[in-house]
């Protein structure tokens, strides 16, 4: 895969991803696309029975758990969420039903263990709720006019140019989050890789899952590792983290995800704002293109801490023990071309083995050649070697 590309604003908070190499991985709510990232599931018809056992399982009389069975089993198909959403409706609809049909009062011993029976029903299905995940975006195209417009508030921020390996953006070796701690006294932690994938987004929908996957088997009778389920319900679900409308398709998206722990497990759906910030390994980014209406003196600010940071990888590189990638690190800028009403890019200076070359330079054009077939260097126990790195 080519070099991809982070549309950013301008202001300080973007400075920050280069000076300081952070992502953040922003939640479902965070997104622009309210349906961005929710899970799609669905309680599907023809499974009363399920319905029953799950009414059982909370200790309901015979009674309670028939009837709330007719009443869900009616309801299908429907969303998970809309369960969850018309929970307070239908647990008072529900209710006077039960009531009703058995002739009892809501102060009646018999009443009140309905009502407390589909309360904890509405807490189970809070408990074994989808969970979602954390993302950021990344994009296939750099000169989207699109792209420019939305992300980078007219055309005033820039855009960081990133080269995969093995597609993949690695985290920084010298601040590695190898877990994520869950819960306010870090009652759990969830592992974390060293890298993160880079993952395509399509744009053609998603189907849903069946709800019941969600709950025990011991309740719902399904065996989901017979017949290898087990591995195509996370592809699936996978797959619904990464499905968008097709009005998003100019996006060309790839992105990097981490999944939310279930509620169930961690009785915590959500992570600590701090521990959806990773850092990037630093030697991946490997170019900024600077927006058409960025200011002159943010283009300054960010060519110096640019050069800096390279500046530090070069002095530091030789001295490590451990293996690094080197690449070379392109400056581009964003020109509104009024014929094409398109983008065009100026390619600018490139830092090479830390020294600045402008494009009036001999070795320019070879140069910008390696940089775009992305050509690297491994720096190895004090040697400095080119060599096939892979995208």
């Amino acid at each position: 895969m080519s070099h991809i590309y982070r549309y950013r604003s301008p202001g300080i908070l973007s400075i920050k991803e280069i000076l300081y190499n952070e992502i953040y991985l922003a939640s479902e709510k965070e997104l622009n696309d309210p349906i961005d990232m929710l899970p799609n599931f669905v309680f599907e018809s023809g499974n009363r029975h399920i319905w029953y056992n799950i009414f059982k399982a909370l200790n309901a009389p015979d009674f309670i758990s028939e009837i709330s069975a007719d009443y869900y089993e009616n309801l299908c198909p429907i969303e998970y969420s809309k369960v969850i959403s018309d929970a307070k409706h239908h647990h008072n609809d529900l209710t006077n039903t039960i009531l009703k049909k058995h002739k009892l009062t809501p102060d009646d011993n018999l009443g009140l263990i309905v009502k407390i029976i589909l309360s904890n029903f509405i807490e189970n299905i809070e408990l074994y709720k989808p969970s979602s995940g954390y993302s950021a975006s990344f994009s296939e195209v750099s000169d989207s006019m699109l792209m420019w417009s939305h992300y980078t508030n007219s055309h005033q921020g820039f855009c960081l140019v990133f080269r995969p390996i093995n597609n993949e953006i690695h985290q920084c070796p010298k601040n590695l989050k190898k877990f994520i701690s869950i819960g306010d006294n870090d009652e759990q932690k969830i592992s974390i890789n060293p890298a993160f994938k880079l993952e395509k987004v399509s744009y053609d929908g998603s189907s849903h899952l069946n709800a019941f996957y969600l709950f025990p088997e011991n309740i719902t009778g399904i065996d989901l590792a017979k017949n290898n389920q087990i591995e195509s319900y996370w592809k699936q679900k996978r797959e619904q983290m990464l499905s968008k409308n097709d009005c998003w398709d100019y996006e060309h998206e790839r992105r990097i995800f981490l999944q939310s722990p279930s509620y169930y497990i961690a009785k915590h759906e959500k992570i600590k704002k701090i521990d959806q910030i990773i850092h990037y390994n630093n030697e991946q980014l490997v170019g900024v293109i600077f927006g058409a209406r960025m200011k002159a003196e943010d283009k300054s600010m960010i060519k110096d801490i640019v050069k800096r940071k390279i500046d530090l990888t070069y002095r530091t590189a030789c001295e490590d023990s451990k293996k690094t990638y080197l690449f070379d690190f392109l400056f581009q800028q964003a020109i509104i071309d009024s014929t094409s009403r398109g983008i065009s890019l100026e390619n600018l200076e490139i830092i090479s083995n830390g020294d600045i070359i402008p494009p009036e330079s001999s070795a320019y054009k070879r140069l910008l050649s390696d940089w775009r077939n992305g050509i690297g260097r491994i720096a190895d126990k004090g040697k400095m070697n080119d060599v096939d790195i892979p995208w």
